[in-house]
């Protein structure tokens, strides 16, 4: 099985167990590894037999700008799960969501993958 991997998609989205955290949108930075068969899409050289990583980024976009979470591990599941669904060609998808919340600690990372 082969891999893309999104890295690094900055998004803003609303998440936390306080309303406070909830009150503005946090910066989020996304990592996806999606798996799927490309063997189609390398004989051919045809971007139509891709998954499209610009839609898939538009996708998770609109996805996390369009409600709010109180889990940082339900938004990841979600995430997750409709990317997965986005296309049939896709087989599994490991969606990481990190945020900045705990002084002294970098980051928080929750990783979940959906098949």
């Amino acid at each position: 099985m082969s891999r893309l991997m999104l890295k690094g998609l900055r998004v803003r989205g609303r998440v936390g167990c306080k309303d406070s955290e909830r009150a503005h949108p946090q910066m989020l930075r996304i990592d996806l590894t999606i798996d799927y068969d490309m063997r189609e899409a390398i004989a051919s050289d045809d971007v139509m037999m891709g998954v499209d990583y610009k839609a898939i980024a538009a996708r998770v976009r609109e996805q996390v700008g369009s409600r709010e979470w109180k889990l940082l591990e339900k938004l990841t599941h979600d995430l997750a799960s409709n990317i997965r669904d986005a296309s049939p060609k896709i087989m599994r998808v490991e969606a990481a969501v990190t945020k900045d919340v705990i002084p002294d600690v970098a980051s928080v990372t929750v990783v979940v993958a959906a098949e």
